[in-house]
């Protein structure tokens, strides 16, 4: 029989940094669920008096309005700007990262540079002339300049992240798929995309969840308009003293369960991308 291995120093700060880094959720969660009955004891009073235990907080929470603006209207909102915001970038960045990859595209190293410098610059310094820019469609269409926003900002890391994954793929797979007659659209999508898909899963995943955790692009963006709300500035209402610290809390719950859930639906396939990632390092 095996005597059991001693418990490393290691182990035990990792253990004490996990439960430190969980008291913050532990008093979100308290202060959500609690009906404050216990007075002055605190958010951890939700795990010590049952009685206190309340989805009060939940239920105002989904019904929630900010400048009269409902919640579920807001997540309405953000799922519109995702999936435009997520869909432009990806079908460009596809389309480009082939093309820097494998067709003669003259100055290829002056246009990756000009990706690295759009990747590094900061959002503060174009969100300025951006608000100028879109001003000039209109209040109609400023879901519309929310959503090209977050895709000219997703645009460069989406293409320099599959131009690295796209130099992976065998050159002779492509050559081969080339002598027998494939067109350039037919190489992508048979040969190129098959083994990338990932890489390309991963982009879709992470700039998903950028757009519904951003609050600055969104706050600047829609500064002035009452009647439109995504799911970040709808929760900054709230916590400005629109709400009580109970539907402040339930709300950053709600809110925190969409990127969970689909981080936990994902994980195999960044599982999948962000090693090979590493590995073609």
């Amino acid at each position: 029989m095996k005597a059991a291995r001693p418990v490393g120093v290691a182990t035990v700060v990792a253990i004490a940094v996990g439960i430190v880094w969980s008291l913050p959720l532990l008093a979100l969660v308290g202060t959500a669920v609690s009906d404050g009955s216990a007075g002055a004891d605190g958010w951890w009073s939700a795990f010590t008096s049952p009685t206190s235990l309340t989805m009060e907080h939940v239920r105002d929470a989904t019904f929630a309005r900010v400048g009269g603006v409902p919640a579920w209207r807001s997540v309405v909102t953000t799922v519109a700007v995702i999936a435009v915001g997520v869909a432009a970038p990806a079908v460009a960045a596809v389309h480009g990262a082939y093309a820097l990859t494998w067709l003669p595209v003259p100055r290829r190293g002056l246009l990756l540079s000009a990706l690295f410098v759009a990747l590094v610059l900061p959002l503060q310094v174009v969100v300025g002339p951006i608000v100028r820019w879109t001003a000039t469609f209109g209040d109609t269409s400023t879901i519309v300049a929310l959503a090209l926003a977050h895709a000219a900002f997703g645009l460069p890391l989406a293409l320099l992240v599959l131009r690295d994954a796209m130099d992976s793929v065998p050159r002779s797979a492509v050559e081969a798929a080339r002598l027998e007659g494939a067109t350039t659209a037919t190489v992508l999508r048979r040969v190129v995309l098959p083994i990338v898909r990932p890489t390309v899963g991963a982009v879709l995943v992470w700039q998903a969840l950028w757009i519904w955790n951003d609050h600055l692009v969104a706050t600047v963006l829609l500064s002035g308009q009452d009647d439109v709300e995504v799911v970040a500035t709808h929760l900054a209402g709230l916590s400005a003293g629109l709400g009580s610290d109970g539907v402040v809390a339930a709300s950053a719950l709600l809110t925190a369960l969409v990127p969970l859930v689909v981080m936990t639906g994902a994980h195999r396939v960044l599982a999948r991308a962000l090693p090979a990632a590493f590995l073609r390092r």
